[in-house]
């Protein structure tokens, strides 16, 4: 996505006069490796750009309940980001609320500055602190976690979440106007990975863990592994996982 998108802002802002915060934070995604790691400030300036971009875009274009609509599904269809490269002088970036007929480039300039605004507000004024994984938050809820007092004891930590909805490691969600978040609502729930040239011998990881009652010890005994990339061997081979082996299950005809 920033491969795609990137380019045509930083023209924009090269061409702008920026001073202050605005000229460290164009330095900083000028220089960023489009990886979208926890630390990285270059991503959250990059994804808070988009956000604002698509409010200015769309909002005056849509009623209220067709805007909070097409939010639900923002990232599961890319048309935003084929109208953002190959359509600039498109009749939708237009603002109503202006005599101006402005274009993609129009706008650019106006997002990066609202996205370093509700950075600052929401994460203090210094740049180098808007990190990835400070806005981008995995949280996983419990259907009782929302219990006053008891939750608590339901929903593993929240934890910084690497990736976006265009990565590898897929994590991506609604936005949040509360706290200026970037939850994670969506990903690779379970992993599994099998060598073909010995497909007896391979490994699986879940997200939280093989049981929905949080008194156990498999309640959330996946999470760690999951959020690390580390995964759990599973063999077929008698001899192998026999060793470990908790119990024994007899399924009798």
């Amino acid at each position: 996505q920033a491969d795609r998108l990137l380019p045509m802002l930083l023209a924009v802002l090269d061409k702008a006069a920026l001073q202050g915060r605005e000229k460290e934070a164009f330095d900083i995604l000028n220089a960023w490796n489009r990886e979208a790691d926890i630390e990285s400030v270059g991503a959250a300036l990059f994804h808070s750009t988009y956000r604002e971009m698509w409010e200015l875009t769309l909002k005056d274009d849509l009623s209220d309940d067709l805007y909070r609509l097409l939010n639900t599904i923002q990232l599961e269809y890319g048309f935003f980001d084929r109208i953002w490269e190959l359509y600039p002088s498109s009749a939708i970036f237009d603002r109503k609320n202006t005599p101006e007929k402005e274009t993609r480039d129009d706008l650019l300039l106006p997002a990066f500055r609202q996205a370093l605004d509700k950075l600052s507000a929401n994460y203090g004024k210094d740049v180098k602190n808007w990190k990835w994984g400070r806005v981008h938050v995995m949280a996983f809820q419990h259907p009782f976690g929302a219990v006053p007092v008891a939750g608590r004891f339901f929903n593993p930590e929240a934890k910084p979440a690497p990736g976006s909805s265009e990565t590898v490691w897929v994590t991506g969600g609604m936005w949040r106007e509360n706290g200026y978040l970037f939850p994670v609502e969506y990903g690779p729930a379970f992993r599994h990975v099998v060598d073909l040239a010995d497909i007896a011998e391979g490994g699986f990881v879940i997200d939280v863990g093989q049981s929905g009652w949080s008194r156990t010890s498999n309640y959330s005994n996946g999470f760690e592994d999951w959020y690390a990339g580390r995964l759990w061997k599973v063999s077929m081979n008698e001899d192998s996982y026999r060793q470990n082996a908790q119990g024994v299950m007899l399924l009798m005809p």
